[in-house]
């Protein structure tokens, strides 16, 4: 018998990724649930994957994505629901992913902003310029 646990747990996060999406779609189920199934993976797997369940999307398979990313949510799905301590606070179609992501970013700019501000306040203009992104 191999020992595939001693193997696997020197994997790195994306080829561990890979390896559970693998297992997952091998089992061919009519539902799937995808707790953040892009992070750790590098962007050309990402983007197979994408193409991957948006086929399988279009056979008729229903796939439940959770992430803590807008992006990774508006770029594939057909319909987000917003939890919040799991409570369904909101639920939108891709008709109101926009407004979605602008009053989600609004919210959290608003009760961000003076921390934000009092972070960025303990930089001088000097020492702003060694961390330009």
């Amino acid at each position: 018998m191999l020992p595939l646990d001693q193997v696997i747990d020197s994997y790195l996060l994306g080829m561990k990724k890979k390896l559970a999406l693998m297992g997952l779609l091998k089992k061919n189920k009519p539902v799937m649930i995808l707790d953040e199934p892009f992070n750790g993976l590098d962007i050309e797997t990402g983007r197979i994957l994408r193409l991957i369940l948006l086929q399988l999307r279009d056979k008729g398979k229903t796939i439940i994505v959770t992430s803590h990313i807008i992006e990774t949510l508006t770029n594939l799905c057909d319909y987000i629901h917003h939890l919040d301590k799991g409570k369904n606070i909101s639920s939108h179609s891709k008709e109101g992913f926009l407004v979605f992501e602008k009053t989600v970013y609004k919210s959290i700019e608003e009760k961000k902003e003076q921390l934000i501000g009092q972070l960025l306040d303990r930089f001088s203009d000097n020492d702003a310029l060694h961390y330009k992104c």
